[in-house]
């Protein structure tokens, strides 16, 4: 009760309140949410990259067993015109 003699409702209020404090530690949480989302963004640019090329490395796989396939059914088909017998 001795506080509450002492002071003014006013200053009370501001007290319970601290209305210089809060806007620090808003201000504070509002930079920090900046900063995530910055570092948010840049992990995700290096992740769509990763992404891409582990994509793009896919691909080139794909294409080169599409190749490889391809050219096995050549040298079986060469292989068994190689063999058969022609008849003049």
């Amino acid at each position: 009760m001795n506080y509450l003699g002492k002071r003014s409702a006013v200053r009370l209020l501001g007290d319970a309140f601290d209305i210089e404090g809060w806007s620090s530690i808003l201000q504070g949480i509002k930079d920090r949410e900046t900063r995530t989302d910055k570092d948010g963004d840049a992990q995700m640019t290096k992740v769509d990259q990763r992404l891409k090329t582990i994509q793009s490395t896919g691909e080139l796989e794909r294409a080169r067993r599409i190749v490889t396939e391809r050219d096995q059914m050549a040298r079986k088909l060469l292989r068994i015109l190689y063999t058969c017998p022609y008849k003049d």
